[in-house]
């Protein structure tokens, strides 16, 4: 016999469906288009423009939900004509590509074959041949020096089905990972050429001759193939192709990759912890002569971490031509910007004209000193972008979404206040479409993950699983606040939640929904809350300590802090922001769990995971949903397979959007007539 208890909770379970059914169809006239559109938008990437600064290739990826594949494909564009067309024979799944040193080829990564290789076609991007495989699929590749060939990493092979179904495939947890290997293969022979050993560990490298006619390569290789060791210390190496003698060049704490040579090839640049191994510090880009000499660090005047990879292997930074700059990407409060840096002074400025509403994702430089590069705002899709040389106007090259429909896309503007104890903090306030001044409207809060992320002014009509645009044209405000903790404002305010989850950043994001509140926006009545990742941990922290918000979404959330640290591939961060691992600061990992409060929740919550997740797994969930179901909460949880950290395939992110808008529609609705105050 069923006990009563538990009949009365499969009963409520069973209504909850069914009304998350009705809100689902109740919703869906309301806001399909807006949430077609977010799922239909295309974005720009790893721009690369030829040598001879004619042509720009990018790539352009988008959700395709009816075959569920991300699908990616190569475009070039003509920067004096801004013609612009995708690559003739793609697949859908094309990336990376390289020009020839005299821009007459152009390479890029495809599956046009069985598996990740490099093709090469002509200026035009037609006539494509493959030239080199491997079997387990090229990671990264450059062209050699003399266009005779290409350098390339391969990932070890993992078991094969034999030894797998043999049950010789037994390892230990997280002791190692599949060293990437870097090769040669010269055009006119058929085999590669191993440059490095099996044993080390190659991400990320740079290839130039130098101004003694030798060819070499730099590359960054971890002292260990332990997992733990490869995240906070990689060293550079430098190899010579003509005599393959290698010797070290950086080998110091803390990370040092994504290394270039400078035009000359005398210096090499890189991405850099500065010597400390420190999780939260600052990124910088150092220079060292390739003899070694003269190891400085370039950026430090600027108090932020510059970006070290944008797409797949995509570098961040970029010398100029005269090797006199280097530019880079790097944020500044909701602003992401184009900076340089001078390579003598270390004076540090920014490049375009434009205001701080533009966002710049990735770019290149044409030897004429122009940069292309790609651009977006809260109101304006991504496009390509031609920024010339001084007086820097800026030219749009492409229209890629010209097509997303313009009158769907929601109001956004920068909400400014400050907190209790007075830090100044920013947020971005999303508007409902239509919405009447002098009355007030339902709030969702969007919190962020990292805590290290940052709301930018990016187009984003969705935020991950939460349908921004599609909240505003049901009537929601929806307001995404930059706590402390936050990037973009500086290291001080990066740490500013060392040892404080749950304190001051929950109270910069309550305070943000007051001064709405207070100024007679937001409804006080009608208040929900979604985060993933570290604003997952937030929504659970919300949902723990606080009886404001009428439902909640949780994505990817930590949950319970000390089997977190023993399960999670980033231990590290973890340890940097409680002081030390859990036998050091027991009571700061279990005062800082929303497991150990859980018994204050009442709120409904919506959880979302998924369940290949190395980075929060999904146990995390799985622990708070029986806790909740214990105490009789409402809460509901979707698991979406083979997904990790962020979910990926189409067909889930289309279904996590869908059930975030219904849940909110069945908990929060939008009346007919807003409150008036």
């Amino acid at each position: 016999m069923v006990p009563k208890s538990l009949r009365s909770r499969m009963l409520t379970r069973s209504l909850g469906w069914l009304i998350l059914l009705i809100a689902l169809c109740g919703v869906a006239r309301l806001s399909a288009a807006p949430m077609d559109d977010a799922l239909r938008l295309r974005t720009l990437g790893d721009v690369q423009v030829d040598p001879r600064g004619e042509r720009a290739a990018f790539v352009v990826e988008r959700l395709d939900v009816e075959t569920n594949r991300v699908e990616s494909t190569l475009w070039l564009v003509d920067l004096a004509t801004h013609r612009a067309a995708a690559l003739p024979g793609s697949t859908g799944h094309e990336e990376q590509p390289r020009w020839s040193p005299d821009g007459q080829r152009l390479a890029f990564l495809s599956n046009r074959g069985d598996r990740r290789a490099i093709w090469i076609a002509n200026s035009m991007g037609a006539d494509a041949v493959e030239v080199v495989r491997a079997d387990t699929g090229i990671e990264q590749y450059a062209w050699l020096p003399d266009g005779s060939g290409v350098l390339f990493t391969v990932r070890a092979p993992t078991p094969d089905a034999a030894t797998v179904q043999r049950g010789d495939d037994a390892r230990a947890p997280g002791a190692s990972q599949p060293s990437s290997r870097l090769y040669r293969r010269r055009f006119d022979r058929t085999a590669s050429d191993p440059l490095t050993s099996a044993d080390e560990h190659v991400d990320g490298f740079d290839v130039a001759r130098g101004p003694d006619g030798q060819s070499r390569v730099v590359f960054t290789v971890q002292p260990s193939r332990l997992v733990r060791d490869g995240r906070l210390r990689s060293d550079l190496r430098v190899l010579d192709l003509a005599t393959l003698a290698a010797r070290t060049l950086v080998a110091r704490p803390g990370m040092d990759r994504s290394p270039q040579f400078s035009p000359d090839g005398r210096t090499v640049a890189f991405v850099s912890m500065g010597g400390v191994a420190d999780w939260l510090g600052n990124y910088g880009i150092s220079t060292v002569g390739v003899d070694g000499a003269g190891l400085r660090n370039l950026t430090s005047a600027f108090d932020e971490r510059i970006e070290y990879h944008l797409a797949d292997k995509e570098t961040a930074f970029r010398w100029a031509a005269d090797g006199r700059r280097l530019y880079f990407l790097g944020p500044q409060g909701p602003a992401h910007r184009l900076w340089a840096v001078d390579a003598a002074t270390a004076g540090v400025s920014t490049v375009s004209t434009w205001d701080e509403a533009k966002v710049v994702s990735s770019f290149d430089l044409a030897s004429s000193g122009a940069v292309v590069l790609v651009a977006s705002d809260a109101g304006t899709p991504p496009e390509l972008y031609l920024l010339g040389a001084p007086p820097q106007r800026e030219t749009m090259l492409t229209s890629v979404n010209a097509d997303y429909p313009r009158d769907t896309i929601a109001t956004t503007e920068r909400l400014s206040y400050r907190a209790g104890d007075g830090t100044p903090i920013d947020a971005l306030l999303v508007k409902p479409r239509g919405w009447t001044p002098g009355t007030r409207r339902p709030l969702l809060v969007i919190v962020h993950g990292g805590p290290m992320g940052v709301f930018d002014y990016a187009f984003a009509p969705r935020q991950g699983a939460y349908p921004v645009h599609a909240f505003a044209s049901a009537g929601y405000l929806v307001l995404m606040p930059n706590p402390r903790g936050s990037g973009g404002y500086g290291e001080r305010f990066r740490k500013a939640n060392v040892g404080q989850w749950g304190a001051g950043d929950f109270d910069d994001i309550l305070k943000g929904a007051d001064v709405l509140i207070e100024r007679g926006l937001a409804d006080p009545n009608q208040l929900g809350l979604l985060g993933w990742s570290y604003g997952g941990y937030m929504a659970a922290w919300v949902a723990t300590h606080s009886r404001r918000f009428k439902a909640l979404s949780i994505g990817a959330p930590m949950t319970e802090l000390v089997s977190f640290w023993g399960t999670t591939d980033i231990p590290e961060f973890i340890e940097a922001y409680q002081g030390g691992p859990p036998w050091m600061q027991p009571d700061a990992y279990r005062r800082h769990s929303p497991l150990s409060h859980v018994a204050a929740a009442r709120t409904p919550i919506l959880i979302q995971h998924g369940e290949a997740d190395p980075r929060v797994p999904i146990a995390q969930s799985l622990t708070f949903k029986r806790a909740l179901d214990a105490l009789e909460v409402p809460v509901e949880m979707s698991v979406y397979p083979r997904e990790g950290h962020l979910l990926r395939e189409p067909r889930h992110v289309k279904h996590a959007l869908d059930a975030n808008l219904a849940w909110f529609a069945r908990w929060l609705p939008v009346a007919n007539q807003p409150q008036h105050h």
